[in-house]
């Protein structure tokens, strides 16, 4: 159907499309031509009460400032996967580590047990008393585990005892496996 009874019978909302008024803000073309507005203001997934939302926005800094409509889409998808699924390794691992020392942190022989958790290809450190996490290097879980161990260092564990200390390994799959260093590094007072 074409003419004026097509476009009367479509003046109401398609089937299935939203009654709710666009979250798109308006934009003053001028503000834009004088280079004092972004053309396409893009607003970054930005996670609130869910309980990964701390390793979120450690992962992925820049997600409150996506440079492109992709980015807000990796940021909103992918993003979102990652930041869960380290945290739902972490907590595997916590619930562990709770299992052989307790859930009272004051009674860990460690203040800030570092954990691995591995999603192929890519590994995270993370702790099991605070919510640090941070990139691992690459697959490379010794790299990752090694990272670790500096932070409990950095919050009051001895060098000497981390450097030895078994990390635990949790993986995407849910696997739980535990790290020990193959070297021990140990550096002679000087």
């Amino acid at each position: 159907m074409c003419g004026p009874t097509a476009r009367k019978e479509r003046s109401r909302p398609l089937a299935g499309a939203s009654k709710r008024p666009s979250t798109v803000p308006d934009i003053d073309p001028q503000a834009i031509d004088q280079g004092q507005a972004d053309p396409a203001p893009r607003r970054g997934f930005h996670p609130t009460d869910e309980p990964w939302g701390d390793y979120y926005r450690q992962m992925f800094p820049h997600h409150e400032r996506p440079e492109s409509a992709f980015a807000v889409w990796k940021y909103a998808t992918t993003a979102v996967d990652v930041a869960s699924v380290c945290w739902d390794a972490r907590e595997r691992a916590r619930v562990e580590w709770g299992n052989h020392y307790g859930n009272d942190p004051i009674g860990w022989p460690v203040q800030h047990p570092p954990v691995v958790l591995y999603i192929p290809q890519v590994s995270w450190v993370g702790c099991l008393r605070c919510c640090w996490v941070a990139r691992g290097g690459g697959a490379d879980v010794e790299n990752a585990a090694n990272l670790g161990r500096g932070h409990a260092v950095e919050h009051g564990s001895c060098e000497q005892t981390m450097a030895g200390a078994p990390v635990f390994v949790s993986a995407r799959s849910g696997l739980l496996t535990t790290l020990t260093p193959t070297t021990v590094h140990t550096s002679a007072p000087g």
